[in-house]
């Protein structure tokens, strides 16, 4: 199979992609980034692109799979407005080069508490962009919605690591419904993305069909 990741030089894509490159059902990996990943493999392919001239390379939408992992915080965007252009307007941007360009399945990372109506700005961005992309009519849509995210970041996100200090000892006791709030490892993310990704489709008849969740 084919696939092509976006946000592969953030947490769980840079994860996503090494566990891509071990699976033998994958024979081509295509990254479409800012910058390139120091790395190197016989299935993958890298190319450094402008977000702006996504058009340009419509092409490499033909895939199997289309795993999307931006994302970003408002401190690094500056503002909500450039938060909402990354982690919704572009997010629905490749949902529609994918449906227009025969992309087989749009997998991409929300979030936990994600809800179009929540009062919390980035809880409604992420919810926002669950509905956006599923109105995009997509043959197979998932997304997956981790709490917080454990793993070794390239960036410095100061607010995730004092999440992580303060609730990591206390995960083994979120259990039943709290276990979804969790921290949960990229890796666990990244690897239900793929697993998501190759899922019979059993009883369902009507698309888009979305599948959802939280924490493992």
């Amino acid at each position: 199979m084919k696939a092509l990741i976006f946000g592969a030089t953030g947490l769980v894509g840079s994860v996503l992609v090494h566990l891509l490159i071990k699976d033998a059902r994958y024979q081509k990996i295509t990254l479409l980034n800012r910058k390139n990943l120091e790395l190197q493999h016989e299935h993958l392919s890298q190319h450094e692109i402008d977000f702006s001239s996504l058009d340009l390379y419509k092409n490499e939408f033909n895939v199997d799979h289309v795993f999307c992992c931006l994302g970003t915080t408002i401190k690094k965007a500056k503002n909500q407005d450039a938060f909402r252009k990354i982690d919704h307007d572009l997010v629905v941007q490749l949902a529609k080069l994918s449906n227009e360009n025969g992309a087989g399945h749009f997998l991409f990372v929300s979030a936990m508490g994600a809800h179009a109506h929540s009062k919390i700005f980035y809880n409604r961005v992420k919810g926002e962009a669950e509905q956006s992309v599923l109105e995009v009519g997509l043959q197979k849509t998932s997304w997956v919605r981790p709490s917080l995210l454990l793993g070794e970041r390239q960036e410095a996100r100061p607010g995730e690591k004092i999440g992580e200090f303060f609730m990591k000892p206390f995960s083994f006791l979120m259990r039943g419904s709290f276990k979804k709030y969790a921290p949960i490892q990229a890796e666990t993310v990244a690897q239900k993305m793929i697993d998501l990704a190759n899922e019979e489709n059993q009883g369902k008849e009507n698309f888009p069909w979305s599948k959802t969740i939280s924490s493992i």
